[in-house]
């Protein structure tokens, strides 16, 4: 019989969000391999829970209110919490936390940039009143202090103005660290409009492990949270919990690793020694986060076509950046010009886009052949 130990409440809006998908499929690859009985409950289908129901409860979400409403709802269930996500803006007596090291992971980067001689950095953070992205601002000039870099950040409600204050600046720095992979799709994007090579100009790394940082132009060097481990994580805090009551709580940070891809030549990791976790003050507040620009949701909209994308789709789409006409995909795939069409439509549904040489033009300009 499997051991019924908690359950898992998601915020019905992130439930959408692809970084859910992800972290759904392993933690129930992570829930199947241990033989328990966790159940998945959404916003709306939450109830208070009876004495008989498991005690623990993990959430993940995306915005501080629905976690602060749903920790009092834990309180008054009389459920212990384990937070994924978000992360909480100050401690949280009684809660658990299993977070990714948003510090350690750009100091990371930083030193990795740095062991290859790259000492002129910038940040381009187009999310400046997200809590993680004021938490990857000071960790980055914390680490260009502590690596003897010179650093400084370009944001703002506007990524184009951003975009093209970096490109302005170009020829006196190195490297560009972005606060996130997508962000750092956009920047390539508006390097390239502006006659700005990467990496042979100029250096760009960003963090995260999307589909279009593996097709971006070029492909995007990252530092990727291992969502295997930290769903891992995250079922062993609960399971630690629940067979260990009097525990009050645990805290674990779940490792990154870095990927090289082109956008930084290829160079290897260094061997640029690697100081301890860094310790950020906890910030008093920060203020609610702004809605995304146009250009960021039409980059995250890029990023849940290329997701929902299987072979032929990729297929599809590499023939139609190379030029190649709809009659000419279909003789090479050995299906129907029909079918070509429809998958076409298909995945401009999920581009977001209304047209398939919009679709086309936003391949061009973001992906690779």
């Amino acid at each position: 019989m499997k051991e019924s130990i908690a359950v898992i409440l998601v915020e019905s809006s992130f439930r959408q969000a692809h970084w859910w998908q992800v972290y759904e499929q392993n933690l129930a690859e992570e829930i199947s391999r241990r033989s328990l009985d966790i159940t998945f409950v959404y916003d709306s289908a939450i109830p208070d829970a009876p004495t008989d129901e498991p005690r623990l409860a993990i959430l993940f979400g995306s915005t501080a209110g629905w976690l602060y409403e749903t920790l009092a709802l834990c309180r008054r269930s009389m459920l212990k919490p384990v937070i994924v996500s978000p992360e909480p803006k100050e401690p949280v007596p009684g809660a658990s936390l299993v977070l990714p090291d948003r510090v350690g992971s750009t100091h990371k980067l930083v030193a990795y940039l740095a062991s290859h001689g790259k000492k002129k950095l910038a940040m381009f953070n187009p999310r400046p009143t997200s809590a993680n992205g004021q938490r990857r601002e000071e960790a980055f000039l914390q680490a260009c202090r502590d690596e003897a870099c010179t650093g400084f950040v370009a944001g703002g409600p506007d990524p184009n103005a951003a975009a093209v204050s970096i490109a302005s600046q170009a020829a006196s720095i190195d490297a560009v660290v972005c606060a996130d992979d997508l962000a750092a799709v956009f920047l390539l994007g508006e390097l390239a409009e502006a006659g700005i090579q990467v990496p042979d100009q100029l250096f760009v790394a960003g963090f995260g492990d999307s589909v279009l940082a593996r097709h971006a132009r070029p492909p995007l060097t990252t530092v990727t949270l291992d969502m295997k481990e930290l769903a891992r994580q995250a079922i062993g805090c609960a399971l630690y919990l629940h067979r260990n009551p009097h525990t009050i709580s645990l805290t674990c940070l779940v490792a990154n690793q870095l990927v090289v891809r082109e956008s930084t030549a290829f160079l290897p990791e260094g061997t640029a020694q690697q100081p301890g976790l860094l310790a950020l003050p906890s910030p008093d507040g920060y203020p609610a986060p702004e809605p995304d620009s146009p250009v960021l949701k039409m980059i995250s909209s890029l990023e849940a076509c290329l997701s929902h994308a299987n072979d032929m789709d990729l297929a599809i789409m590499d023939a139609l950046r190379c030029g190649a006409s709809c009659r000419k995909i279909a003789g090479q795939l050995y299906v129907s010009e029909s079918t070509v069409y429809y998958r076409i439509d298909r995945l401009c549904q999920f581009a977001g886009v209304a047209g398939r040489e919009r679709f086309l033009d936003q391949l061009r300009r973001y992906t690779r052949c």
